[in-house]
Order: C-alpha cells, then structure tokens, then sequence
C-alpha cells in the first residue's frame, strides 16, 4: 500500500494525448510523467524507479510490444506493472503475449484507465 502518491511513466508519442493524460493522473493523485519515445526508457526506469508503466503500443511506427517485452525480462523492471494501450484491433492479444500485465483499448475514458492503475498498484482510490 502507498503512503505517497504513485508514480506513473507514461511513453505516449503523441504529445497532446500525452499532455492531458498526465494532467488527468495527477488530478487522480498520480505523479506521472511522460516520455515521448523508448529511447530514454531505461533510464528513466532507474532514475524514477516508477511504480507503474503505461505504453502505447505503437510509437513512431515501432511496435513496443517488442520493448514490453524486453523490460518484462529484466530483473530489475519484471515486477513493475506495466499496462498497454492501443487501437490497434490486435492489440489486446499482442501486447499481453509481449508480457503487458493488462491492457486498455483507445479510445478509453480516464475513468476506466483508474481501476486498473488501481488494481495493479494494489491501492484503493
């Protein structure tokens, strides 16, 4: 259980998305943050030791399934949660054989993502 608030990473390409979503999760008690590419994951990973990943499956045309993947083997990042979300028809079914702990279909309503930040935090709002 939490005592302070949770810390989200959110890797979200577009920036808008990106922007509100963030703004949305700290008006829910998350401190999250935003990357706009993989590029940098790993070292945010160790700099903000996060308690929670949200990804886009796509980003600039990678598939991240490939990078959910990797992460989920890593010692030191297997026990973070990390959810996918995409609008991709396929993306349910790619992202949790990549080792997403869950997923959520684009477009979705804030107060759908919460439960499941929720769940995989193991807090109660």
């Amino acid at each position: 259980m939490h005592t302070t608030s949770p810390t989200v990473l959110l890797i979200e390409d577009s920036i808008n998305m990106g922007m509100v979503l963030c703004e949305l999760l700290g008006e829910y008690g998350f401190q999250a943050k935003r990357l706009n590419c993989v590029e940098e994951f790993y070292s945010h990973m160790y700099q903000l030791s996060p308690d929670l990943v949200v990804m886009d499956m796509l980003l600039y045309g990678l598939d991240a399934c490939s990078v959910a993947h990797c992460y989920k083997q890593k010692e030191d990042f297997k026990h973070v949660p990390l959810i996918m979300m995409s609008a991709h028809p396929e993306g349910r079914k790619r992202c949790l054989l990549a080792g997403a702990d869950d997923y959520i279909p684009k477009p979705f309503s804030i107060e759908d993502l919460i439960p499941i930040l929720h769940r995989h935090l193991h807090t109660i709002p």
